[in-house]
């Protein structure tokens, strides 16, 4: 099997040279070059921080995170082609749908802003999108150009708190 023998990461160059049935060679060769991609693009999420708390006082209104595709350079790969978010409001039980502008019990992924020259992807979100009290489970999952998505999503959790404390 040819197939498993391609390594990812690789470049190769294939000719080809035809005789005919006189043994005639082709003069001019035909050739391509190509590169192998087998591995999964990685996500993660840097902003809001993994068990942060965030308000009113301290709005959480831009998701950011970093991406890349494997294998990293000098070997070749794809590149990242996008990047999707996942967020989910763990307290009432239902996802973010940024293209309906809703809460809803479908599973949805969100697209990302992703720029290709410094590896980065944003999530813009008002903060009056998020509930006081409820704890917020975000997932990011990239993919490349050839269409192969990460499968170990990155997760990070917070909770919004815009009740003022007491003192008793």
């Amino acid at each position: 099997n040819l197939e498993s023998k391609w390594e990812s990461g690789c470049s190769y160059e294939v000719t080809s040279k035809a005789k005919d049935w006189a043994n005639n060679a082709e003069v001019t060769f035909t050739w391509v070059k190509f590169f192998i991609d087998k591995l999964r693009p990685e996500s993660g999420i840097s902003t809001p921080v993994d068990g942060e708390y965030y308000s009113d006082n301290k709005p959480m209104t831009l998701i950011y995170g970093t991406c890349q595709d494997n294998p990293t350079p000098p070997l070749y790969n794809s590149g990242v082609d996008n990047v999707k978010l996942r967020i989910y409001d763990q307290t009432a039980g239902v996802y973010w749908d940024a293209n309906n502008n809703i809460w809803s019990s479908t599973e949805t992924w969100n697209t990302c802003s992703y720029v290709s020259g410094n590896s980065t992807f944003t999530f813009s979100i008002t903060n009056d999108k998020w509930s006081d009290e409820h704890t917020y489970v975000l997932n990011s999952k990239a993919q490349d150009k050839v269409t192969l998505e990460e499968i170990n999503f990155s997760t990070t959790t917070f909770t919004f708190d815009s009740t003022p404390g007491s003192v008793s």
